[in-house]
């Protein structure tokens, strides 16, 4: 019989193992200058997130702390990188008949099939800099290359559209990566809930990336055609403190998008352009959590730091005007969605005050 304790240990190591993984594929997200590359880097994080997920919720599960002193541990179990964990996997399936086991055999088939899939992968142990790298082969421009008067008009104009989705996968899909992955590489001292809430929302993105492309390729879309504006970029390295940077890229980038992503999806759903609509839908859906995400670790941050609301307020109001984006967002407000993805009721309270007089 194997001690629980040790199995618990085993799961918690392996989820620092799991977290060093994250912590490559990140790098290489910022390094790689190509396309494709960062958003298969992106993409791998799925087996990593899965099993880490399930790793944290069945640890909570497990019992307390040792209370028996003379239970006897097994060092075996105590891993260190993704090939001695699937080699305890091993070990621990052999019991695999053993009715008391029942939970943890589950588990440990999870680990080990999920992170399987990741043996293949090779990473590089550079330092990522920031600004993420650009390929020689892309082309900077000052302003967005698109331009319509309506989302009507965006999505009926073949061009105009395309340009878009050119903006939409480096400026916002893969730039969110690249931000997340800075964000978990400059903050390992955070709980390790942090680094996996943010690994999620990079491999969301990855696959909105890969939607966007496919998308972009259909229409007509020509990488060496269009033009990148790394805006998104430059607004968030503007940031100064980990607080600040979530409030610049989750809540004012991405929170103030989510009601004007609902424009653009009434007007393909016009068109009849139903499976873009709906993939639209998901992408939006996503980005809400995301948002979710950044208001979870502001509230952590004001709790850790005393920080109060007014102070909160008056950062977010700064910032908004550093990066010249209003703080409530200028493609209309919705108060009940922004409750459902995390914005607390003081913060919506105070909007309705300001345009209530």
């Amino acid at each position: 019989m194997i001690n629980i304790y040790d199995l618990r240990e085993f799961y918690s190591l392996t989820i620092d193992v799991i977290l060093n993984r994250i912590y490559t594929n990140s790098s290489q997200i910022i390094l790689s200058g190509i396309i494709d590359e960062k958003i298969q880097f992106g993409l791998n994080l799925s087996s990593l997130w899965v099993t880490s997920h399930h790793l944290e919720r069945r640890l909570k599960a497990m019992a307390s702390p040792p209370i028996i002193d003379n239970l006897i541990s097994d060092n075996s179990y105590k891993v260190h990188d993704l090939e001695s964990v699937l080699q305890c996997c091993n070990k621990i399936l052999s019991y695999k008949e053993d009715v008391l086991l029942a939970h943890e055999i589950e588990t440990v088939q999870l680990i080990k099939s999920q992170l399987s899939k990741s043996m293949t992968f090779v990473g590089d142990e550079k330092t990522a800099e920031f600004p993420p790298t650009r390929s020689d082969d892309m082309t900077f421009s000052e302003k967005k290359t698109f331009s319509a008067n309506s989302n009507e008009e965006l999505v009926s104009n073949n061009d105009s559209y395309i340009a878009f989705l050119y903006y939409v996968l480096v400026d916002v899909e893969i730039s969110a990566m690249e931000i997340c992955s800075h964000q978990i590489l400059k903050n390992k001292n955070m709980p390790r809930e942090f680094t996996l809430d943010f690994a999620k929302q990079i491999w969301d993105e990855a696959r909105h990336a890969q939607y966007i492309y496919q998308l972009f390729i259909e229409k007509g879309g020509d990488l060496k055609s269009q033009s990148y504006t790394n805006n998104v970029i430059a607004r968030y390295m503007q940031s100064n403190s980990l607080l600040e940077s979530l409030v610049i890229q989750q809540i004012l980038q991405e929170g103030n998008a989510v009601e004007i992503n609902l424009s653009l999806i009434k007007e393909l759903t016009i068109l009849n352009r139903l499976p873009e609509a709906n993939a639209f839908y998901n992408i939006n859906n996503d980005e809400a959590y995301h948002v979710n995400i950044g208001n979870k670790w502001i509230g952590y941050l004001m709790e850790a730091n005393e920080i109060q609301e007014e102070e909160l307020l008056e950062l977010m109001l700064n910032a908004a005007d550093k990066i010249d984006i209003p703080l409530f967002g200028k493609g209309g407000w919705d108060s009940d969605i922004r409750a459902l993805v995390g914005f607390p009721s003081w913060f919506i309270e105070v909007r309705e005050q300001i345009y209530n007089h």
